[in-house]
């Protein structure tokens, strides 16, 4: 057995070492050419579900604003001003949990760009096309689309330099496997006027797009719902989470 502390190309295809295969909890071992759970088994080996051995890396952005009753003031429960929180629900899932925005990242990646690039094209809808009867869908139009949904967004950007650090490391997942799991490297990006009032509209793959009020639990697995105590702890906000574990 090896200690896993270096880029190599474990993978199920060719991806030219260009994958971090580094964890970000700690080196890890590798069983001839399996490489072993950090956190020790799960009782599944393989890879499950993830398309990589060893961690698979994603972006998880929380994104937040001020709850405002409407006259446009703050609330407040227990003294403490309430939060939203920006949840997804995919088309492909039926089942009755919201979803923190997130997306699967190379780790030699710029995080923040895919995060934000997420976020216009599945929330803002920026790529979305609308075609009218003197309209084509040509190559061209298809090329400009994708470039508005690249391209700097002032409001958007200012948010993103305002982030705030919520988590990185292994995450707590029922699909983790002995072979394959999560690590996430989590940040809170708080929306204030006028960004917080940007009307949401989900892209193709996206059912729901909504705020939903963090003055009581949201229907999210408790490994999100961890994740948005912790945000609502580092706002000083108030935490419908508070004193439980969760995880």
């Amino acid at each position: 057995k090896q200690w896993y502390q270096r880029r190599v190309a474990i993978t199920a295809g060719n991806d030219n070492g260009t994958v971090n295969r580094l964890s970000y909890d700690r080196p890890y071992r590798v069983d001839i050419t399996d490489p072993l759970n950090v956190h020790g088994r799960t009782g599944l080996r393989g890879r499950g579900i993830f398309p990589r051995w060893g961690p698979n890396h994603y972006a998880i952005t929380v994104v937040t604003r001020w709850y405002r009753a409407g006259t446009g003031k703050q609330v407040h429960s227990k003294e403490r001003p309430v939060m939203e929180v920006l949840l997804l629900k995919d088309k492909s899932e039926e089942d009755k949990y919201f979803h923190i925005p997130s997306v699967q990242i190379d780790t030699n990646d710029p995080n923040r760009f895919q995060s934000k690039l997420f976020l216009k094209k599945m929330c803002f809808n920026t790529q979305q096309y609308r075609k009218s009867d003197n309209d084509t869908h040509t190559k061209k139009s298809m090329f400009r689309n994708l470039a508005m949904a690249s391209q700097d967004d002032p409001e958007l950007d200012r948010a993103f330099q305002k982030q705030k650090q919520v988590y990185r490391g292994y995450f707590d997942d029922i699909h983790n496997t002995d072979n394959a799991w999560m690590e996430v490297d989590v940040i809170n990006v708080h929306f204030e006027k006028p960004l917080a009032d940007r009307p949401l509209e989900p892209g193709s793959q996206i059912a729901l797009a909504c705020w939903q009020r963090l003055d009581s639990k949201v229907p999210v697995h408790n490994n999100e719902a961890w994740l948005l105590k912790n945000t609502c702890h580092i706002n000083k906000a108030f935490n419908p989470y508070s004193g439980e574990s969760l995880l």
